[in-house]
């Protein structure tokens, strides 16, 4: 209920370390976003900007069912809106409205029992507060999928116990991200159909066929 079924008709589930387990031990594909809410619901300038722990949550799981890490890069989504006012402005708002923006948030249920990102690493508390936004001309979306990272057999060689090999793993996975969102920033200025209305132009004339990007 509550729109939730929409979401789920696609695999989705409830976000919880329960959930994240047994569908590694099940075999599945587990789509995972490390920033969660803090990093769906940003803060004004803060467009492909990372917000991950420093704490290395999700590698020991993934170690320990033996599982492929492969890093994933996104853009274009940020690009189609403008934050008018983020969740700070809207804590802000006069005669309660903030506080109860504030206190509604607080609510609703966290995938995350202590975010260490607020008691160990200094960053800003993660509110599922949406931001209000103007949406602008639609962008070209582009992915990248990264080098994978095989964690087969690692278990057994006793890795999880290793501080040094788990934070070093997570540090890998995290660089394929951010160097795959600056790859897919700076290749798509090399899109000659990056513009949305000469793209949408073309596909018309070609009778739905999908424009050209860039060459990798």
């Amino acid at each position: 209920g509550g729109g939730l079924s929409a979401f789920t008709t696609f695999g989705a589930v409830p976000v919880s370390g329960k959930n994240f387990y047994n569908l590694l031990a099940a075999g599945e594909v587990v789509l995972l976003f490390p920033g969660g809410v803090r990093e769906a619901f940003k803060r004004k300038n803060e467009d492909y900007k990372l917000f991950w722990p420093s704490k290395p949550e999700f590698i020991r799981m993934a170690v320990r069912h033996g599982a492929t890490i492969v890093p994933f890069a996104a853009v274009g989504a940020e690009d189609g809106i403008d934050i008018v006012a983020d969740s700070d402005d809207i804590a802000r708002l006069p005669f309660g409205l903030g506080d109860g923006a504030i206190r509604r948030s607080k609510a609703v249920p966290a995938a995350r029992a202590v975010d260490t990102r607020v008691t160990e690493d200094g960053d800003a508390e993660e509110l599922f507060v949406q931001p209000i936004c103007v949406p602008k001309a639609p962008q070209r979306y582009y992915f990248k999928f990264g080098r994978p990272i095989e964690t087969a057999g690692l278990h057994a060689e006793g890795f999880s116990k290793d501080e040094e090999k788990v934070r070093a793993m997570y540090g890998d996975v995290r660089r394929e991200v951010e160097d795959g969102i600056d790859w897919l920033l700076r290749k798509r200025t090399e899109d000659p159909f990056g513009d949305t209305l000469t793209r949408g132009v073309w596909e018309a004339a070609s009778g739905g066929k999908q424009a050209p990007t860039f060459n990798p």
